[in-house]
């Protein structure tokens, strides 16, 4: 077991890093906006100039466009609307998404917060 002033130096460590993962937090957001504004840019280029089938050589890099397919998440409300529409019974449904809700895997961690006092 560690000695109090050990523990005052964690605590504090952890602090300090916990505020420096915030501040590369948000220079990561930033560069992220900024990177999704260069690419939409450079998709309304090729898209305008019909070359979205077209590779681009760029100095030792390759640009190709290519599209993906996103899917929503599953919800609660979605596994329940669409077992009603199958089943045609709202009652059957709703036991059925309760079940699949209820009988889900779950884990419990320890953690710590950082909470700013009032003064």
């Amino acid at each position: 077991m560690t000695d109090k002033n050990q523990l005052k130096q964690f605590i504090n460590d952890f602090i300090t890093l916990n505020k420096e993962e915030e501040i590369y937090k948000e220079k990561m957001k930033n560069l992220k906006t900024k990177k999704d504004k260069i690419h939409d840019t450079i998709i309304n280029y090729m898209s305008n100039n019909d070359i979205l089938d077209k590779e681009i050589i760029f100095e030792n890099n390759k640009i190709k466009c290519g599209s993906s397919k996103t899917t929503e998440s599953i919800t609660k409300k979605l596994i329940f609307e669409r077992l009603k529409q199958f089943l045609k019974d709202e009652n059957l449904a709703t036991q059925a998404t309760n079940y699949i809700y209820n009988d889900r895997n779950s884990s419990q961690k320890l953690v710590l917060k950082i909470l700013d006092l009032k003064k």
